[in-house]
């Protein structure tokens, strides 16, 4: 459920929640959430859910912001000088839980930012951006993956995109007849960004160790914005559907296990119940 707070409750009164159910949401009775992007919707206690409204963007961003900003108020006894406590109309925040999730939306999200806004000829940091988010989607397909079978928890230590797609290349193809996209073009997309950075510090520094000069492909000083973009946000598309693919299996991994060992026990009885009563005729013959 929602942590809901006064600016919030007003929002939703606005958007077409009645004041009985509010009431009910305050009492923790129902819980809201946005869905689809843009429908608002109640839940039970149930799970029974209830659609309210759909809300344009700019509601669905009002609040949603409103919401976060109120849910994350700083309540934290470490006073600071710089990072002091926001307003809802200027207010920015750290993922509330540092996880892989969150981590690789937020690069992603940062990548499609700058490519929408830099200059033509200020490319590094979107650059950088876009590696560091392949890096980190294939290191989050790994890690995530080791826990959803149980195995030896090992973050990689390094940067290498190429032994990083190495290591993801046998969890990516197993998921990909469930997707059914073309491995290629990821392959190609890791494969290109491995050779001009190969070590993650081309587009961070303008030297490498040892202070030599770090010179750029000729093709890198003249490129189509819009053509990598493109490439980009595909092959980062079937990256994190794999991912999310992984995610939903960790979810209802315990669910499956006690489907999977009711059905077991369930056969046990039913193979039991057919021994005995075909021992039960052979003695009446």
């Amino acid at each position: 459920m929602k942590n809901t707070s006064k600016k919030t409750f007003e929002l939703l009164l606005k958007y077409g929640i009645s004041n009985l159910t509010l009431d009910e949401i305050i009492k923790g009775k129902v819980s809201w959430d946005i869905v689809d992007d843009d429908f608002l919707i109640l839940i039970d206690d149930e799970g029974s859910t209830q659609t309210i409204n759909r809300l344009s963007l700019a509601q669905v961003d009002e609040l949603l912001n409103v919401h976060r900003f109120e849910s994350r108020t700083n309540f934290g006894n470490k006073k600071s000088n710089i990072f002091i406590q926001g307003t809802i109309d200027d207010w920015a925040g750290v993922s509330q839980n540092t996880n892989w999730r969150e981590y690789v939306d937020s690069y992603i999200n940062s990548a499609h930012i700058l490519g929408e806004s830099l200059r033509c000829d200020c490319i590094e940091p979107y650059l950088f951006v876009c590696r560091h988010s392949i890096e980190l989607i294939l290191k989050s397909i790994i890690m995530l993956y080791q826990e959803l079978n149980e195995l030896a928890i090992d973050l990689p230590d390094h940067h290498s995109l190429s032994r990083l797609w190495t290591s993801s290349y046998p969890i990516v193809n197993q998921y990909k007849k469930k997707n059914k996209f073309d491995i290629t073009k990821i392959t190609g997309l890791i494969s290109e960004y491995d050779f001009i950075d190969s070590g993650s510090y081309a587009f961070r520094y303008p030297v490498r160790k040892g202070n030599s000069q770090i010179k750029h492909e000729e093709y890198l000083k003249s490129f189509s914005l819009t053509h990598h973009k493109n490439i980009y946000g595909e092959v980062v598309g079937m990256l994190n559907e794999i991912l999310r693919n992984i995610e939903l299996e960790k979810i209802f991994k315990p669910i499956n296990e006690m489907l999977r060992k009711n059905r077991l026990t369930s056969d046990v009885a039913d193979a039991r119940m057919k021994l005995g009563t075909t021992g039960s005729r052979s003695e009446r013959s």
